[in-house]
């Protein structure tokens, strides 16, 4: 098995590294709810209310279901809860925000919609590997920024907004 850590840190027996392997083992999840309508419209509506945090009676209730049958779905055809899909939605907005942005921790966490910093904190660890301070750190470096540039146009064949997991 190939070794998927990046370590941009001076010191990597000190320093935490960006855990690669955590961070991508999430995307078949928002990949295989984007193929399904209930689910795919919840993350369409989260993106388009990054910044508020939405309970789930109201996500059930813009998507048609009842909340016991949204949380059946997700465990029945993700095999997760609908809270992990979420926060793992909004730890990935919360990714590409920093990777594009110059933004500080208090300002992400109102704008992928989190209510406390702890929590974005907890999940954003969960799902990277480290916290959005020391990824920050990571996505400020200038290897990191080509990785994630966006492509030109020419390159480019989607259209219209970038959704994660939308294809």
């Amino acid at each position: 098995m190939i070794q998927s850590r990046v370590v941009v840190q001076k010191d990597p027996e000190r320093e935490p590294a960006f855990n690669f392997e955590a961070f991508i083992r999430h995307a078949p999840v928002l990949l295989a709810a984007r193929r399904h309508a209930i689910l795919s419209n919840m993350l369409a509506y989260l993106d388009d209310h990054q910044s508020e945090s939405i309970p789930l009676s109201w996500l059930a209730k813009y998507v048609g279901v009842e909340p016991s049958s949204l949380s059946r779905l997700c465990s029945r055809e993700l095999g997760i809860t609908c809270k992990t899909l979420i926060n793992t939605y909004k730890v990935y907005c919360a990714v590409l925000i920093i990777a594009q942005e110059d933004i500080d921790i208090a300002s992400l966490n109102a704008r992928v919609g989190f209510r406390e910093g702890a929590s974005l904190c907890r999940a954003f660890k969960s799902v990277t590997g480290l916290t959005p301070s020391i990824f920050k750190q990571i996505a400020q470096s200038a290897l990191w920024r080509i990785a994630l540039a966006p492509r030109s146009p020419e390159t480019s064949h989607s259209h219209g907004r970038s959704r994660i997991g939308a294809g």
